[in-house]
């Protein structure tokens, strides 16, 4: 949003257009995966719910104590809770964001490059200075 904002001058920032584009093709290849991640948890705890339900009911039995003529179960259940979390955890999501978004990291600085070279031009230097400086800042968008 930042990055949107300075485009029109309301933020501090220094930026091109194409530093907006790839940002929100960056935004739009992550938000598939926040919704396929989401409904894979959600399935997920539907499925292992019946098990926690189960893993609830043995740590009852196992902790009950009798008060007069009263069964109460003593304990604590955080850690069936939290063995319940840790299974519903998505890790494969992890592994491919790690891969995905340097790989995206990448192919920005490659488009940079590409969309700077055209006009690359070398008659002085001082045209050498500023194509280089257009070619780095582009570069530097793209990290």
């Amino acid at each position: 949003m930042l990055i949107i904002l300075s485009k029109f001058g309301l933020a501090p920032l220094n930026s091109q257009w194409h530093t907006v584009i790839i940002v929100l093709l960056i935004y739009l290849i992550f938000v598939p995966f926040v919704f396929h991640n989401a409904f894979y948890i959600t399935c997920k705890a539907k499925k292992n719910l019946k098990d926690l339900q189960e893993d609830i009911d043995i740590y009852l039995v196992a902790h009950q104590w009798e008060f007069e003529g009263k069964h109460k179960a003593v304990g604590s259940v955080e850690p069936l809770f939290e063995n319940f979390e840790q299974r519903l955890r998505n890790d494969h999501f992890a592994g491919v964001a790690a891969g995905v978004f340097p790989t995206l990291g990448i192919l920005g600085a490659f488009v940079s490059i590409a969309i700077s070279m055209p006009d690359f031009s070398v008659g002085t230097s001082q045209a050498l200075e500023s194509e280089i400086s257009k070619l780095l800042g582009g570069v530097g968008t793209a990290f």
